[in-house]
């Protein structure tokens, strides 16, 4: 995780000021002293959010590589079939849409600092299927949850986290508290990733998907059974120190 996602968080609570504090370097001395006076901490902590979103707020060096990549997986698992283009065809408007999104370093000051593109005119059952992930509710009859906006047919870089963030936190409680900037993935964002990154994304935090909602009104989530990714659905009550709910920017 980044230090910028680190202090990327609402600092009304004092308690959570003083970890995050901890975190970026501050020793228990220094923290004795600022613990009795909540308006210091606030202000020592806006300072140091300041300084390190400053220093991380421009795109990463090798973000052309990273989309170079996510478009030559895309075609590598034939998604431009699947949307009747050629290969030349489907990675022009791919590229089309790297060259319209922009980085935003608001995103980054909040903990979203992972780019992916995706592709929703693709099917859900098509990205599982190229992932290798063993679906156990169908993802193309999820919704998105309330207030979530998604494209239907087009191209979209998002800017995220995958679950890191709010790692022992119920879905329900992500819901009510994401950043006005912020709002859960669904699950073709989340396939999307997985496609992208495989196993070893899965291996420190499973995924809930708080922007969508199963069939069965369960939140979606992506975990590993013996090392196969599944897709389950859960529900949004409950926490659980290996899940994390994945999430980005709102458009």
């Amino acid at each position: 995780m980044s230090r910028v996602s680190q202090v990327g968080f609402d600092v009304g609570e004092t308690h959570e000021m003083l970890i995050t504090l901890r975190k970026v370097g501050f020793t228990a001395e220094d923290l004795n002293r600022i613990q009795e006076d909540e308006e210091c901490a606030r202000r020592v902590l806006q300072a140091v959010r300041g300084e390190l979103v400053g220093a991380l707020s421009e795109p990463p060096a090798n973000l052309d590589e990273v989309f170079e990549s996510q478009i030559a997986r895309l075609i590598e698992v034939g998604a431009h079939k699947q949307v009747g283009r050629t290969e030349a065809e489907y990675r022009e408007q791919a590229e089309a849409a790297v060259a319209s999104s922009s980085w935003r370093s608001e995103l980054v000051a909040i903990g979203l600092d992972k780019p992916a593109l995706v592709d929703f005119s693709l099917s859900g059952e098509f990205l599982a299927k190229a992932g290798g992930v063993e679906c156990h509710i169908d993802p193309d009859k999820c919704t998105n949850y309330q207030g979530v906006a998604t494209p239907t047919d087009q191209i979209l870089v998002i800017q995220g986290q995958w679950g890191s963030k709010y790692r022992n936190k119920a879905p329900r409680w992500c819901r009510e508290h994401f950043h006005q900037l912020e709002q859960g993935c669904v699950v073709k964002e989340g396939l999307t990733v997985f496609l992208y990154e495989g196993t070893p994304l899965l291996q420190d935090c499973y995924m809930d998907f708080p922007g969508s909602v199963s069939e069965s009104s369960f939140v979606p989530y992506l975990y590993l059974n013996d090392d196969r990714p599944c897709l389950r659905g859960r529900w949004y009550d409950d926490a659980y120190p290996r899940f994390g709910s994945a999430s980005r920017g709102s458009v």
